[in-house]
């Protein structure tokens, strides 16, 4: 079975902003002039456009077992957040804290 080789500049950089509450209170929720994202956007990034998803699936290790760990339960998290609720709601629900940990956790493991 082939190895799926990951973005992991994409990824580092995706991680970065899930964990900086700064950044997203500027940029998610603010609407900075000059920079432009949003969670939907970064979680695409992170787990679709990086290929992060599959490699997780298909790979024995991708970056640690650690790291490849924890970026399974970040996932996990993510996808029992609630659909459909505006970025304010988003960042001040009960998990959201865990996120942004985790998010620095793997992000200081990876980069």
């Amino acid at each position: 079975m082939s190895t799926i080789n990951v973005d992991k500049p994409l990824i580092i950089e995706c991680l970065k902003e899930l964990s900086d509450i700064d950044y997203q209170q500027r940029v998610w929720i603010v609407g900075s002039t000059d920079e432009v994202s949003g969670f939907n956007d970064v979680v695409a990034a992170l787990f679709d456009d990086s290929l992060l998803e599959d490699a997780l699936l298909k790979n024995k290790v991708t970056f640690t077992m650690e790291a490849d760990n924890k970026l399974r339960l970040l996932g996990e998290l993510i996808a029992f957040l609630p659909d459909n609720i505006t970025t304010n709601v988003l960042v001040s629900q009960p998990k959201w804290k865990d996120i942004v940990k985790l998010s620095g956790d793997v992000y200081h493991l990876i980069k």
